[in-house]
């Protein structure tokens, strides 16, 4: 408990998601590895909530509509076969 009170009480740290993203790889790994030496988001989301975005409304629409992506990768039962699926329906469109 004592981990937690001490995350509560320092200051999220501010990250700004890639814009210059363009594949559902790409996406995934800046969720699941991160990008440029940065933390991955799913930790950011993990550890701060939204605390990490809270800040920039304009960091938030972003994160939601790139969210919509994630979650359909994530609930799926392979999200290896997901991203290559939505990669392609991608180009598709």
């Amino acid at each position: 408990m004592q981990n937690k009170k001490n995350q509560d009480e320092q200051e999220a740290p501010c990250y700004r998601m890639s814009r210059d993203i363009e594949t559902v790889p790409d996406l995934w790994r800046e969720w699941t590895r991160g990008i440029d030496g940065a933390e991955p988001v799913r930790e950011l989301v993990r550890k701060w909530g939204t605390r990490w975005r809270e800040t920039s409304q304009t960091e938030n629409s972003f994160f939601c509509r790139r969210k919509v992506i994630l979650d359909a990768i994530i609930e799926s039962q392979d999200s290896d076969q997901m991203v290559v699926d939505l990669e392609a329906r991608r180009h598709m469109e």
